[in-house]
């Protein structure tokens, strides 16, 4: 009996080293290994119904779940610490990449030797990845190249750094400064951009010029802005649901109210102890939450994110910045779900916003004021219900502008959508939803 207790507790011991062992080497790995980082958050997250679901057992940052919204409602800075520690956890997936970046910035090298810097149209100076691709017939009619197989240069997105307007001298000096931060995201495939600009008008203009001209290099944009300018683009987020895929801002000056589209743009917020106050910290706030209204899993867990961070460092030399850009980039590339939210600023495009008065109150310094919208009664009812329709409506439950589209209009805007993406995707979805793709084209046949 006492040598098979013996045996027993050897086994049980081997086991125990054993399975201590792997746990600090996979620990081990995902602290050095991105490609390893990024498997067993896939697995964690898009493995609900599988393997995924037993992990949740397991003490991992993937499944730390956001602060709730209420809690210590009437304490910001409270709630404001909450986000902090939730930030730094569920981002610790990009510490491979975060390493990486510092690495690339600490070794000598001569930066500008590495870099493609080419004017489009109107905007000036924009560092352009070595990236090609065969062009597919879509890529023709978009007109990124002229014949169908013929090789054109692109990008995977645009990184836009908002800088105030300055005299040349000045621009080209602080140009430079940026140089090793491009050389990294040209490397990584996106185009980056050091944008001058004076007025939420200005810089959304520069956005339609690059979309409308030069898409191949910015289907997706992310933007980068300190002080005043990260106010102003926050105003211009809230004023154009979707021009963004990402924002990125530090030591906000004014408070912005939050979108009116949740989950429309991803959002991480980077706070300072310089001159913040209770509006200020509540405006981060609502756009930190409504950043994380998505009933996807990446999007619900890091659309909307608030660091607390020392006033010293750039946004450009800030490696959890980079990082988070790296994430929201491959995100973009590869979305999760049936919708591709790239076609959703078609579906807002409706007269439905002429017949809406909204009025858009600003927060002020202590006294914040709600952003309401006079609705009108949705239309038709239930007709038209459908799987696709019926998630997009869930995706969006407080959007005033969506609440006066009736379903039948919103699955032929949908579709027509779907349809100039290509035959392929429209197939697709009419292998997801044959219900939406019927009315589709019951809804279209005679147009």
């Amino acid at each position: 009996m006492k040598k098979v207790l013996q045996k027993v507790f050897s086994i049980g011991s081997v086991l125990v080293v054993s399975a201590m062992t792997l746990y600090i080497l996979q620990g081990a790995f995902y602290r050095f290994s991105e490609p390893y980082a990024l498997a067993r958050l896939q697995l964690a997250w898009e493995g609900q119904d599988g393997l995924g679901k037993w992990l949740r057992f397991l003490p991992l940052d993937h499944f730390k779940n956001p602060p709730d919204a209420q809690k210590s409602i009437h304490d910001p800075k409270e709630l404001l610490r909450l986000e902090d520690n939730y930030a730094k956890e569920i981002l610790k997936f990009t510490r491979p990449s975060r390493d990486e970046y510092r690495r690339f910035l600490d070794q000598p090298s001569d930066s500008s030797s590495q870099l493609l810097i080419k004017d489009l149209g109107l905007v000036k100076n924009v560092v352009l990845p070595n990236l090609s691709r065969p062009a597919s017939f879509e890529d023709v009619q978009k007109g990124y190249a002229k014949k169908f197989g013929t090789l054109y240069r692109h990008s995977y997105g645009m990184v836009l750094f908002l800088t105030p307007r300055s005299n040349l001298q000045e621009y080209y000096q602080k140009f430079q400064q940026f140089e090793k931060t491009f050389a990294f995201l040209s490397q990584r495939g996106l185009a980056c951009i050091l944008l001058q600009v004076t007025s939420k008008e200005e810089l959304l203009g520069q956005v339609d010029h690059l979309k409308i001209n030069h898409g191949e290099f910015c289907e997706h944009i992310f933007a980068c802005a300190e002080g005043d300018l990260a106010s102003l683009l926050m105003e211009a987020s809230f004023s154009r649901p979707y021009s963004f895929s990402a924002i990125v801002t530090k030591d906000l000056q004014t408070a912005v109210p939050e979108p009116l589209v949740g989950g429309s743009t991803w959002f991480l917020g980077l706070v300072t102890d310089r001159g913040q106050t209770t509006p200020k910290y509540r405006s981060l706030l609502k756009w930190c939450w409504s950043g994380r209204s998505s009933i996807y899993h990446y999007p619900s867990r890091l659309g909307g994110l608030l660091r607390h961070t020392s006033e010293n460092k750039s946004l450009a030399d800030s490696e959890f910045v980079i990082s988070y850009i790296l994430t929201v980039a491959d995100y973009a590339s590869h979305p999760e779900g049936g919708l591709n939210q790239s076609v959703l600023p078609d579906i807002l495009d409706t007269n439905a916003s002429a017949e809406i008065e909204q009025k858009q109150l600003v927060l002020e310094e202590g006294n914040e004021v709600e952003v309401i919208a006079e609705s009108l009664p949705i239309k038709e009812g239930e007709a038209y219900s459908c799987d696709i329709v019926d998630q997009y409506r869930l995706m969006h439950p407080d959007d005033p502008l969506l609440s006066q589209i009736s379903n039948r209009d919103l699955i032929i805007k949908l579709g027509k959508s779907f349809k100039s993406m290509g035959d392929e995707v429209l197939w697709q979805i009419s292998q997801k939803d044959p219900l939406f793709f019927e009315y589709y084209q019951s809804l279209t046949e005679d147009k």
